[in-house]
């Protein structure tokens, strides 16, 4: 007769039993733990960003818009102003009752080159009719009301699909990025440009498409930044956002040309110079990532964009959200557009010149996978804890890229890249790398609807 097994020890079970706990305890510790990590990193950098822009080289690329602004006040052309090297002379009578007399305006070391288009171009000549000191600080207070706002306008596109938790993670996160505080600094257009973009976006989605086009309009002056924007706009068949858009960027040329005596095409000339400026520069696109005497920096962008478009062509004779029904006020993005945005978003950046504070179009791939973390979580099975755990490790590394600090001036200001930019560019080539490989095993890329 066999002998009865021995019952099972009382601690064991004890232990099995509150194992579960213990777990949900510790995880919701780790969830303290970085949520006030990411809260003190966060306030550290937005603060020094801010405090830096009130500083005596803060606002170093307003300073171009600030001083295009006094020849627009004179009724010349700023851009030509620009290429022949002329700088504003005093007296200038600003609205806050400096007057400087006889010294020149310019301030010295700062950018001179207005790089956005006309529409930017003349909305901010309002900042030369204040002081340099005021217009930098008012500008820095835009600065900071976008960058506070921008994250919670890009998750809305995203609305019900990121929980509470993953909304703040976001935010915060985004608050400590190099790319947030360097904005700030410089006095950048950047963000004010991302959240102009993603209003085109909801706008749209409400059924508002002259007001949309308005605004995309607008930020298309920043036409490195926005155009993802425009090639959803295009997917979508928003023919009439984006027929106002293009309207809006004519009429600022024929504004400027009106104000230079000068045909339209003069000043797109203009337009062809200011972009030669930039064709050679290194930032965190590709060329940061070759040998600086490399020939296969243009080899390499027409190799990517291949690639991405034979990831996108699928989905171009899909029927998009326009169509459908979808894109509503309520869901503003449906999940394979957002996708898209996310692709032509790193594209863009990878492929074109842009400097680390154009890493803000990341809130988009970042949004996605906070999106993917929380679908992971739901779902089940091996490949959704697959793809969620492959999307942590992503966002964590992510965030602590986007978030070394860095120069915030000299080497930035002299068109050479930096160790941040180098560690953005390849992680750019490994987050896109990243989506596609999701998008060719549909078992890993969870539907975030």
């Amino acid at each position: 007769m066999n002998p009865s097994p021995h019952p099972p020890d009382r601690g064991v079970l004890e232990a099995a039993r509150d194992a579960p706990e213990r777990a949900g305890r510790w995880g919701r510790w780790l969830r303290v733990v970085a949520f006030a990590m990411l809260l003190a990193w966060a306030c550290a950098s937005m603060g020094l960003g801010f405090w830096r822009a009130l500083g005596a080289w803060g606002g170093h690329d307003l300073h171009a818009y600030w001083m295009a602004g006094h020849f627009v006040r004179r009724g010349e052309n700023p851009y030509a102003a620009h290429f022949e090297q002329r700088r504003p002379q005093g007296p200038v009578h600003y609205l806050d009752g400096y007057v400087p007399e006889g010294q020149p305006v310019h301030q010295e070391g700062m950018s001179t080159v207005p790089s956005n288009t006309a529409p930017v171009v003349l909305l901010l000549h309002v900042m030369a009719y204040l002081s340099w000191p005021t217009a930098r600080a008012l500008w820095a207070c835009v600065n900071l009301a976008s960058a506070l706002a921008a994250p919670w306008l890009a998750m809305r596109l995203l609305r019900d699909r990121i929980d509470r938790v993953g909304a703040w993670m976001v935010a915060l996160a985004f608050y400590g990025w190099s790319a947030v505080r360097n904005a700030l600094y410089l006095g950048q257009t950047a963000l004010p440009v991302f959240v102009l973009m993603v209003s085109a976006v909801a706008l749209s989605a409400g059924q508002r498409p002259v007001l949309a086009g308005l605004v995309l309009g607008v930020a298309l002056s920043k036409y490195s930044l926005a155009l993802p924007i425009l090639l959803l706009f295009g997917l979508r068949r928003r023919w009439r956002e984006i027929g106002v858009a293009v309207a809006v960027q004519l009429g600022g040329a024929c504004a400027v040309a009106v104000l230079a005596r000068q045909t339209p095409w003069g000043v797109a000339q203009t337009y062809v110079a200011l972009l030669s400026l930039h064709l050679g520069q290194r930032g965190i696109d590709l060329k940061t990532l070759l040998p600086s005497d490399s020939r296969l920096a243009l080899p390499a962008a027409l190799l990517l964009t291949l690639l991405v478009m034979r990831a996108l062509r699928p989905r171009l004779g899909a029927p998009w959200s326009s169509r459908e029904g979808a894109g509503d006020a309520r869901h503003p993005i449906a999940p394979q557009e957002h996708w898209t945005l996310c692709v032509s978003s790193i594209w863009v950046l990878l492929v074109a010149y842009h400097r680390v504070y154009d890493a803000v179009l990341l809130l988009f791939p970042a949004t996605r996978l906070v999106g993917q973390l929380r679908a992971g979580a739901q779902g089940r099975g091996h490949p959704a804890r697959a793809a969620s755990a492959f999307a942590a490790v992503v966002a964590v590394v992510g965030t602590l890229v986007l978030s070394l600090p860095g120069s915030l001036g000299g080497a930035q200001v002299a068109g050479q890249p930096t160790h941040v930019d180098v560690a953005i560019a390849g992680s750019l080539v490994m987050l896109l790398a990243m989506l596609l490989w999701f998008d060719r095993n549909a078992s890993l890329d969870l539907d975030l609807a």
